[in-house]
């Protein structure tokens, strides 16, 4: 949330690439094992439109995924290591939009 032309760009590219977007987040896996967080705004930011199918994900300031993991595979480390395996293999297409929606942008330089 600290580079709000960051956070521009990925709401932006959401508002330009929604139907990539719907399809990532309507997938059967992502929606039933993911949960996107990060900060958010109260309300849509008044530039956009509050009916816009994705509106609720264009209020965040930024963007997280969560998955819980059960305690106990933490003890099985094949079945562990085979579960974060297909975690990322699903994750991947929201972390590859994401970069596509930032490829333009660039850090502050430090003075």
């Amino acid at each position: 949330p600290m580079f709000a032309d960051a956070t521009r760009s990925i709401r932006e590219y959401i508002i330009k690439n929604g139907k990539e977007f719907g399809k990532i987040m309507e997938t059967e896996y992502f929606k039933n094992n993911f949960i996107i967080e990060g900060e958010k705004l109260k309300n849509v930011p008044k530039e956009y439109d509050k009916d816009y199918k994705f509106s609720e994900y264009l209020k965040n300031k930024s963007w997280y995924i969560e998955y819980h993991i059960d305690d106990s595979l933490f003890l099985k480390p094949e079945i562990f290591i085979n579960k974060c395996i297909e975690i990322f293999k699903n994750i991947k297409p929201f972390n590859d939009y994401i970069n596509k929606a930032l490829k333009d942008f660039k850090m502050p330089e430090r003075k």
